[in-house]
């Protein structure tokens, strides 16, 4: 027998043996064995009854484990897009109008914050996706884009994962942002939906219907008129083509970001930050509170800025983006602090219902240690298709427990960011904005 399936079926006999030591004999999951035969049959799956245990079971909630772990900027765009597609749109309906004015503003605010979650949602992936590959790259071959000691990155691989995969959000936010603002509405407009809630005119209508399929823009939809402007490339290269060709041009883009991250983390800065930064409980929870008050803060800005805004409706104006924006951060903060210990448990309640992937997972561990000093072993280990199934068990193992640790805060914030800070805390800085300085009643 070849020494890799001596290892793998004698480890195999040993992790079940061990696993059943402290088990009576006689036992069997379905109570007694008369035969007195020991049974290495993998131990069956507990039956759900809690909520817990259900969505430990529940694919769509690994699917969201495996995104999170993988990429938690898609997985926050995801919340949102729930929120905005389900949870607002369901406290509309809640409070039906029959004034047919109220009622077509409701359904303007139910068109726009459905289309402000998909917007994000595709805005998002565009940005984060060949970010998280290029760090991907940096972290599988540091010495290929650093000239530098990378220990440091492999130390504090989490850390240094989530923090390199939002170096573009101070950027990205304020864009996405104004984007919103500038694409939105028009679209909304061109389905038929007004803010104001008066009725479009069948002819005014068909004009926007035109302009948007089009894209031949007019006055009311100057975002619009951009898209004239392009052109594209043939497959030579020249300009006026229809066909562009984009062959490569993903490889290059997560290839220059690789590069481009290399020369960050070359630096004693990021070296000394990661350092600093891994050292911190709520590492986590502060790169997603930063995100939030980073763009809360460009909202003032703008709203500073803005010369369509009288002078004294400024400050409050500018009091209740502040003042929101603080609320949320705090009660955010709050709130993850109660939840966290409650995940930590719930990991062990996770791994109960998935005995399998645990058996596993944990086999080809005890493989890795009981080979640690024999270099060829490992490496077939390690890269060999008989322990593939090994392999995946215990990287998808690994990858939704850190996506538990990581749901916490990334729930919390964005639903108190995106939801709770809307729907119940504006309101109330609204009134505390009105007691500082109240606006013109013409406003």
């Amino acid at each position: 027998m070849k020494t890799e399936n001596l290892a793998y079926n004698s480890h195999y006999h040993h992790y079940l043996i061990n696993n059943n030591k402290n088990r009576n004999a006689n036992k069997t999951t379905a109570g007694v064995n008369p035969s007195g035969r020991l049974s290495f049959k993998a131990n069956p799956i507990p039956i759900a009854k809690t909520m817990g245990e259900k969505l430990a079971r529940n694919k769509g909630f690994n699917w969201f484990l495996d995104i999170l772990a993988d990429n938690s900027l898609m997985a926050d765009a995801i919340i949102a897009l729930g929120l905005t597609a389900i949870a607002r749109p369901g406290v509309i309906a809640l409070f039906p109008s029959k004034d047919p004015v109220e009622k077509r503003k409701n359904d303007y605010q139910v068109g726009h914050s459905i289309a402000t979650g998909l917007f994000g949602l595709l805005t998002t992936f565009i940005a984060a996706e060949p970010v998280k590959r290029g760090v991907k790259k940096l972290m599988e071959n540091p010495s290929k884009y650093m000239k530098n000691n990378s220990s440091y990155i492999k130390e504090n691989f989490r850390v240094f994962k989530e923090t390199a995969g939002r170096i573009h959000q101070p950027i990205f936010l304020p864009l996405r942002a104004a984007a919103t603002i500038a694409f939105v509405p028009p679209i909304l407009k061109a389905l038929g939906l007004s803010k104001s809630g008066k009725t479009i005119s069948p002819a005014d209508k068909a004009k926007i219907d035109y302009s948007f399929m089009s894209f031949k823009g007019n006055d009311d939809i100057k975002p619009f008129k951009a898209f004239t402007r392009l052109k594209g490339s043939n497959a030579n290269g020249s300009k006026g083509g229809n066909n562009p060709s984009f062959k490569g041009i993903g490889n290059a883009v997560t290839e220059g970001i690789a590069k481009g991250l290399g020369k960050v983390a070359d630096t004693g800065y990021a070296k000394r930050f990661i350092n600093w930064f891994a050292e911190k409980k709520e590492w986590f929870p502060h790169l997603v509170a930063a995100d939030s008050l980073w763009l809360s803060g460009w909202y003032m800005q703008r709203t500073a800025r803005s010369k369509t805004i009288e002078k004294d409706q400024k400050l409050p104006m500018i009091l209740n983006q502040g003042i929101t924006a603080i609320l949320c951060t705090i009660g955010a903060y709050k709130l993850d602090h109660v939840v966290k210990n409650k995940l930590e448990n719930y990991k062990e309640t996770y791994k109960r219902m998935n005995p399998e992937l645990v058996r596993k997972s944990e086999l080809y561990e005890d493989l890795l240690k009981s080979f640690a000093n024999n270099t060829e072993m490992l490496e077939k280990i390690t890269k060999h298709a008989k322990y593939e199934d090994l392999r995946k068990a215990n990287k998808l193992l690994n990858n939704r427990m850190t996506g538990i640790g990581l749901l916490g805060p990334l729930v919390i914030f964005t639903t108190i960011y995106r939801f709770i800070g809307p729907v119940v805390v504006t309101p109330f800085t609204n009134w505390i904005s009105e007691k500082i300085e109240p606006h013109k009643k013409s406003a």
